[in-house]
């Protein structure tokens, strides 16, 4: 909840502050690890143009989907697992833009920089052996990330005051300080890196 609350005041600040800012909804998928499916969710984005480079500030509110797959330990007496439930996660961010304009409702972007997650883990592994079930509690700490993503924007209305743009586009993103998980209590040597790549789409407001 105090994660909510924080990322709520980062939105409304970021939406109050006079300047061009974006609005997007996000999937990320094809996730190299060993827990999540994917994952969805969006951001708000406040821009600081300077010519054709500028800065980008972003929060958002992404959750994660666990692998819900059972596997074995492959022994005599075999036991199965599974996770269940879902990872929420308020990454924060800091961003270079590059964008060109290819005429005058036209627009191509480059978007890159860093993250940071702060992850809450809801994810239990449920074990089962015969007649004898078990469940355990995941935790995941905080992760870091640097990202790629293109961007094209269409605008679609303009006036004295603003230029409003749909933009869609697609990127990948890597870990650069993996999130250590723990499982009941123990490191666990299993992946639940945040890399992947991802598409979203939106509208980009841009005041004069």
């Amino acid at each position: 909840m105090k994660k909510l609350m924080c990322l709520i005041i980062v939105l409304l600040s970021t939406v109050a502050m006079a300047g061009d800012w974006g609005v997007t909804y996000q999937n990320l998928f094809d996730m190299d690890n060993q827990v999540f499916d994917g994952g969805q969710g969006a951001q708000v984005q406040y821009q600081i143009p300077v010519g054709p480079i500028g800065v980008g500030l972003s929060a958002g509110y992404m959750t994660y989907e666990v692998d819900g797959q059972k596997w074995t330990d492959g022994s005599r007496r075999k036991t199965y697992y599974k996770f269940d439930g879902d990872v929420t996660d308020v990454p924060l961010g800091i961003s270079i833009l590059y964008n060109v304009d290819l005429n005058s409702w036209l627009r191509v972007g480059l978007d890159t920089g860093i993250k940071y997650h702060l992850l809450d883990s809801d994810i239990t592994l449920d074990s089962r052996q015969c007649r004898f079930s078990d469940s355990q509690q995941v935790d995941i700490d905080n992760a870091l990330t640097y990202h790629v993503a293109g961007n094209i924007e269409a605008l679609f209305y303009k006036s004295d005051n603003c230029n409003i743009a749909g933009v869609v586009g697609g990127g990948y993103q890597w870990d650069l300080d993996p999130d250590p998980m723990s499982i009941g209590g123990r490191a666990s040597p299993l992946d639940n890196s945040l890399q992947g790549a991802f598409v979203h789409g939106g509208i980009v407001i841009r005041t004069k």
